[in-house]
């Protein structure tokens, strides 16, 4: 991915227009990753997401596309070196971050204000645990 599994809270009360621009791009490029994600699920349904590899960090950015300093990537290239290897000691269910996406597009009021891993402790606490008659129903 391109973007991290969570969105950063922010308390926009005091923001001018140039933040309030900033933060919606921010949400946009948010949303936009993670519907992507979906969409690739749904379009290849046999295919089976193990692992789901997101930036521990922000990205680089610059004014034009793929307008990068060598500094710019190799701090991009080593992000996605040491997030490969935390992903291998550390490996997330694929399934985990598209549920959590899926209540979060869906705006389940469950996830409002909640970061993936405040999500995965909640599950593993139960708090998403379906009753076996609807984990039936979408087997099916």
């Amino acid at each position: 991915m391109t973007h991290a599994k969570s969105i950063k809270q922010v308390n926009a009360e005091n923001y001018d227009s140039l933040k309030m621009l900033v933060r919606f791009l921010e949400v946009t490029h948010y949303y936009n990753v993670m519907d992507g994600l979906l969409r690739a699920q749904f379009a290849y349904p046999t295919v089976e997401f193990r692992h789901i590899i997101s930036p521990s960090g922000i990205l680089p950015d610059s004014k034009l596309p793929l307008d990068w300093s060598q500094t710019m990537v190799d701090a991009a290239m080593t992000m996605g070196y040491n997030d490969g290897l935390a992903a291998l000691n550390t490996p997330t269910d694929a399934a985990d971050t598209l549920k959590y996406f899926a209540l979060k597009k869906s705006r389940d009021p469950r996830v409002h204000g909640v970061t993936f891993d405040q999500y995965r402790m909640m599950k593993n606490s139960g708090v998403f645990a379906e009753p076996e008659a609807a984990k039936d129903f979408f087997l099916q």
